[in-house]
C-alpha cells in the first residue's frame, strides 16, 4: 500500500458504517463528495484486516474504468486488470494472480463484461477474500444482474448519488437485498450536507421557460387525446401498459427536443458573453432522443447549438459525445480553460470528473431524478478559484387552451410534475431559491401545481 490521500469526516463516518453493516452496505454520497476515494479506504481496511483481498469494481462505462484505475494506483501498488470488451488477456491474468499465495490485486470491469459467460467463470472462482464494489450501483439492478449476482462474495459496498432505481421497484429491492439494506442506504451524505460543510460549492439557478411551436402543439395534443384513453381518473394517473410507453416516448421527443430551445439558449448564450469578460468552464447538455446511442438525427441538433457557440459567440467548444475520442485531453484542455464550452449529449452523467465547470446549461429536460441529480453534482465540484455556480435549466411546458377539458388537465398536471419537480428540487438549494421558484410560478399555476410546495 502507499500514501492514501486525506480523508474527510463524513468518509470516517461512512467507513464506520460499512463496518456495523457486517461489510456489506450501500453509501448514497452526492457526486463530486468523494466517492472513489471512500470506497478505495474500506478496501485498505479489509485488506489490512485479512491480509489479502481481490478487489473487484464494477463500473457502467470504459471510461470510469479507466478513471478508476488511476484512483487505484494512488493507493495500491498492486496489479491493476482491466477487464472489458477492449481489453485482452484479462481473463490469463487473473487467472495468474488467483493461483498466487494469498492474491491481491484489482480487476476493474464493466456491468456488461460482468453478464458474459468468461466473466461468470472468473466470478466463480474468486476467494473468500473478495470485495464487490459496484459503482453507479444501480446499474447493477437489472433482471439480468440480479439473477447472476455473486452470493459467495462476503464484501459488498455499493455507490451512488441516487441508488434506488427509476420506477423499479423490484431492482432496487434486489439491491438493497444484496448490499444487506433494509430501509435507508447504510450511510448518506447528500447534496444538502455537502454543500453547508462546504465540501460542494454553493450555486444560482435560473429556469427559463419554453414553449411549443404550433406544429409541436399539435402533435402534443393528438398524443396527449391517444394518452387519455389511458388514464385513470379515479388514481389520478396513467395506467401501466407498453401502449402507454410508447405513447409517453414519443411525447418526451417533442419536449426534449422543442425547436424552441434553440433561441432561448441563444438568449442565455447573450447573456453570459455579456457578464463575463471571459467566458469558460461552460458546460452545456444538449437535448437528446430515446435511444441510447447517437443517431444522425441527435448529431445534427448537437450541431445547431455548436453552431451558435462557435459562429455567433466565437467561442471555443468541444463536443462530448458517445463517440468522442480523446477524451480525457478534452476535459483536461476544458478544465484549464483552453476549450470554453463542452457541448455534451448522452454523456458526463454518470461519474466522469470533470474537475472545473463554472456554469452549466440545461437543455436536456429530463424528469428522471437520477440525470439531473447528477448532472447537477457535476457543475457543483469546488476549485480554489471558483466562488459559485450557476445553473440554466430550459422547461418545457405546453400552452393552456380552451379546448383542454377537466380530464386533461388533470393528465396534463400528472406528467408535468416531473418537470416541476425538477425545478423545485434544482431550486430549493439554490442561493436564489425563492426567485427562481417565482419565475415560474404563473405558468406552475395554470396547471393548478404549487411549486413553492414539496412534491410527493
Amino acid at each position: 500500500m502507499i500514501q492514501s490521500p486525506d480523508l474527510r469526516p463524513y468518509q470516517f463516518d461512512a467507513i464506520g458504517s460499512w463496518q456495523a453493516n457486517d461489510y456489506r452496505g450501500l453509501l448514497e454520497m452526492a457526486t463530486g463528495t468523494g466517492k472513489t476515494i471512500t470506497a478505495l479506504s474500506c478496501a485498505r481496511v479489509l485488506l489490512k484486516e485479512k491480509g489479502q483481498l481481490v478487489i473487484l469494481v464494477l463500473v457502467p462505462t470504459l471510461d470510469l474504468s479507466v478513471q478508476w484505475a488511476s484512483e487505484v494506483r494512488q493507493w495500491f501498488s498492486n496489479n491493476i486488470i482491466l477487464a472489458n470488451s477492449k481489453t485482452k488477456n484479462w481473463y490469463k491474468e487473473c487467472l495468474e494472480l488467483l493461483n498466487t499465495d494469498r492474491p491481491t490485486f484489482t480487476i476493474i470491469s464493466t456491468y456488461a463484461t460482468f453478464l458474459t459467460t468468461k466473466f461468470q467463470h472468473l466470478v466463480a472462482i474468486l476467494p473468500n477474500e473478495t470485495l464487490l464494489i459496484g459503482d453507479e450501483v444501480h446499474n447493477f439492478g437489472t433482471l439480468k444482474h440480479i439473477s447472476l449476482y455473486p452470493h459467495h462474495i462476503p464484501f459488498r459496498l455499493g455507490l451512488s448519488a441516487t441508488p434506488d432505481r427509476y420506477f423499479d421497484e423490484t431492482g432496487s429491492a434486489a439491491l438493497n437485498t444484496y448490499f444487506n439494506v433494509t430501509e435507508q442506504p447504510t450511510y448518506r451524505f447528500g447534496m444538502k450536507e455537502a454543500i453547508a460543510a462546504g465540501f460542494l460549492c454553493e450555486y444560482y439557478y435560473y429556469p427559463k421557460l419554453v414553449s411549443l411551436t404550433t406544429s409541436e402543439l399539435t402533435e402534443y395534443k393528438e398524443i396527449s387525446q391517444k394518452l387519455m384513453r389511458f388514464f385513470d381518473t379515479k388514481a389520478g394517473k396513467l395506467i401501466d401498459s407498453p401502449a402507454v410507453t410508447a405513447l409517453l416516448l414519443k411525447r418526451k421527443r417533442i419536449i426534449h427536443q422543442a425547436a424552441g430551445k434553440l433561441p432561448v439558449f441563444k438568449e442565455i448564450m447573450k447573456t453570459l458573453v455579456e457578464d463575463f469578460d471571459l467566458l469558460k468552464y461552460l458546460l452545456v447538455y444538449v437535448p437528446e432522443g430515446n435511444d441510447i446511442q447517437i443517431e444522425e438525427e441527435d448529431i445534427k441538433l448537437i450541431d445547431q447549438y455548436s453552431a451558435i457557440i462557435t459562429r455567433d459567440f466565437k467561442l471555443s467548444q468541444h463536443q462530448y459525445i458517445g463517440g468522442t475520442a480523446n477524451r480525457e485531453n478534452i476535459l483536461d484542455q476544458f478544465a484549464k480553460g483552453k476549450i470554453s464550452v463542452l457541448t455534451a449529449m448522452k454523456c458526463l452523467d454518470e461519474g466522469v470528473d470533470v474537475r472545473r465547470a463554472e456554469i452549466a446549461v440545461f437543455c436536456s429536460s429530463t424528469g428522471n431524478p437520477r440525470q439531473f441529480i447528477q448532472r447537477r453534482g457535476r457543475i457543483l465540484r469546488t476549485h480554489p478559484d471558483k466562488k459559485f455556480a450557476t445553473i440554466y435549466d430550459l422547461v418545457v411546458v405546453p400552452e393552456i387552451t380552451d379546448q383542454y377539458f377537466e380530464d386533461t388537465l388533470q393528465m396534463e398536471k400528472s406528467i408535468l410534475q416531473g418537470e416541476f419537480r425538477r425545478v423545485h428540487e434544482f431550486a430549493g438549494l439554490a442561493l436564489n431559491k425563492y426567485q427562481a421558484l417565482a419565475s415560474i410560478d404563473d405558468k406552475a399555476k395554470e396547471f393548478e401545481i404549487d411549486v413553492f410546495s414539496p412534491f410527493s
